[in-house]
């Protein structure tokens, strides 16, 4: 049986903050959007369309 901390573990998904791909390299069309919450977080991401 594994420890529970060793599950646990693999259940969880830290994504890197490099970007390796873009939606263009798909051959999609797309545009970069970003805004701040109000709470001060700023959030990006894409417009794929």
């Amino acid at each position: 049986m594994l420890p529970a901390a060793s599950v646990l573990g693999s259940l969880l998904y830290f994504p890197s903050r490099k970007i390796v791909h873009i939606p263009a390299a798909a051959g999609l069309t797309f545009r970069e959007l970003a805004f701040t919450t109000d709470d001060d977080i700023r959030l990006c991401g894409w417009w794929i369309s």
